[in-house]
């Protein structure tokens, strides 16, 4: 039996028949599939950007509260927040200082060691040539390298097995580094414990908490230089193994001349920048925690289309030493000409 199209169909009989358009189709199986165009649609059925903006950012609602809870809690009067944050932000630590030894090695430099403090402080210790390129390189691939790690983390975080291979990847490149480059017992303790937990978690979680997981660490690595606003813009200095470092911010200003103020800014701009490239340009996952098939977002508004069967309707939508260091936000840079 085959369908008719009526009156209705065409939208003859709706007094919103500028807003919305009914068209039916006949199939072999009976089908009718009929398309809504809303008032977010442009003339040809197709939703314009702002919709499409709108409903991502919509999808994306779990994700910009994790965000905003990071904000809130690194910010708190007394380290309240850091508490709840400790595991990621000592994450975000090595993270940090990774990116100070990898730019030295970049220069054509060495990293001596690298150390992690309680505090949830850091220090690098790398030589290089000193120039004023090689310093602020090094000096600013803290901050830089963190927000880029992070970004990229949050390109992933909606596909299972690329989570699992990351979780994977990054507890690998902690253990290798403790092996290599970290020199002080805690540091050694706590990055092989997170090493291990990233193992375990990999393992034994299943795909949808193996994706929140993920999300959750690359937020907080990723919102690094806006999780110390604070430090960043109050001090040029700050306690380092119980020393005070100069600031990578301040460090800059030393090799470049510019304020501080406008790096810690540029800084906090690229962890932003970052944050949004992760939401909006992050890849879709296939499957779904349930091993079913999941929608992926095309440049078509799912969400607009309606599909009625025989059995109801479905709607689809989804040579000098620098030395590099962290104190609680802050990251510093000291330089010793030999």
């Amino acid at each position: 039996m085959s369908l008719t199209p009526t009156e209705e169909d065409y939208g003859l009989n709706n007094t919103n028949a500028n807003n919305n358009a009914f068209v039916a189709n006949n199939t072999p199986n009976n089908n009718t599939i009929r398309t809504v165009n809303n008032s977010n649609s442009n003339n040809n059925g197709h939703p314009t950007r702002i919709s499409k903006c709108w409903s991502k950012t919509k999808s994306e609602a779990r994700l910009l509260r994790v965000l905003l809870i990071v904000l809130i809690l690194a910010n708190l009067p007394k380290n309240i927040g850091n508490y709840a944050l400790y595991p990621f932000t000592i994450f975000s630590t090595w993270i940090h200082e990774s990116c100070h030894g990898i730019a030295a090695l970049l220069v054509g430099g060495k990293v001596q060691w690298l150390k992690i403090y309680a505090n949830t402080s850091g220090l690098t210790m790398t030589i290089i040539n000193p120039t004023k390129f090689n310093g602020s390189f090094v000096s600013s691939a803290g901050y830089c390298g963190t927000a880029i790690t992070g970004g990229i983390l949050l390109l992933f975080r909606k596909i299972p097995w690329a989570s699992r291979c990351l979780m994977v990847l990054l507890g690998t490149i902690m253990i290798v580094s403790v092996i290599v480059y970290v020199r002080n017992v805690f540091g050694m303790v706590s990055v092989s414990i997170l090493s291990g937990i990233f193992f375990l978690g990999s393992y034994f979680l299943n795909n949808f908490w193996i994706m929140e997981v993920l999300a959750f660490v690359a937020a907080a690595t990723c919102l690094n230089s806006i999780m110390y606003i604070s430090y960043l813009f109050g001090q040029s200095q700050g306690s380092v193994g119980g020393e005070l470092r100069s600031t990578d911010a301040y460090a800059m200003q030393l090799y470049t001349g510019v304020s501080r103020y406008f790096w810690a800014t540029l800084w906090m701009l690229l962890s932003l920048f970052m944050v949004t490239v992760g939401i909006f340009c992050g890849f879709q996952g296939t499957r779904n925690s349930g091993g079913e098939e999941k929608n992926t977002d095309t440049d078509t508004d799912r969400d607009d289309t309606i599909s009625d069967k025989d059995d109801g309707a479905k709607t689809n939508g989804n040579t000098s030493i620098i030395s590099t260091s962290t104190d609680t936000a802050p990251f510093t840079t000291t330089v010793e000409i030999v």
